[in-house]
């Protein structure tokens, strides 16, 4: 038995060893891991610019008018003698008093929030803490059966060929 038979043996071995040490290297010494959490920050900024350019006041003012015209009704029930002093003028005068003073909080409302997202959401973190390191061992492993495959059909050629000639 000649030792060109166990070519292909020895290139399934050396394919699944470099592309697993490939992996391993690129991803554990922070190739990959570095530009995924580049992409992340990326995300992160554009989704905090995203917040703090948003003009909530078109979706708000409805949502105050019709939380204002039932707190109007509700004490007009709860307290009948307020519905005699809470009538067409004077309704209209505090819903647009209140609604105004309210509308003014939201962009202030909008800044607090924003700044307790970049306190709170930190990508690189969120990532890291997600990263479930087993199953990306066992793509790792997936990628280096798949090139211990390929390895082993081109290391099958030379064989072929040489049982061909003989």
């Amino acid at each position: 038995m000649s030792i060109f038979y166990f070519i292909p043996i020895i290139n399934a071995i050396s394919a699944f060893v470099t592309v697993y040490l490939l992996c391993c290297y690129l991803f554990f010494k922070g190739k990959i891991h570095a530009l995924v959490e580049q992409e992340m920050v990326k995300v992160e900024k554009k989704l905090l610019e995203l917040i703090d350019h948003t003009d909530l006041l078109p979706e708000v003012a409805p949502l105050i008018e019709e939380k204002l015209n039932g707190l109007i009704l509700s004490l007009k029930q709860e307290i009948p003698m307020a519905s005699l002093f809470l009538t067409g003028k004077l309704v209209n005068r505090f819903k647009v008093k209140a609604e105004t003073e309210i509308l003014k909080i939201v962009p202030e409302l909008q800044q607090k929030v924003s700044g307790r997202l970049i306190q709170q959401l930190d990508f690189k973190v969120i990532y890291n803490n997600s990263l479930d390191f087993s199953k990306v061992t066992v793509w790792f492993l997936m990628v280096a059966a798949w090139a211990a495959l390929a390895g082993l059909l081109f290391g099958l050629v030379p064989c072929l060929v040489l049982l061909w000639m003989n």
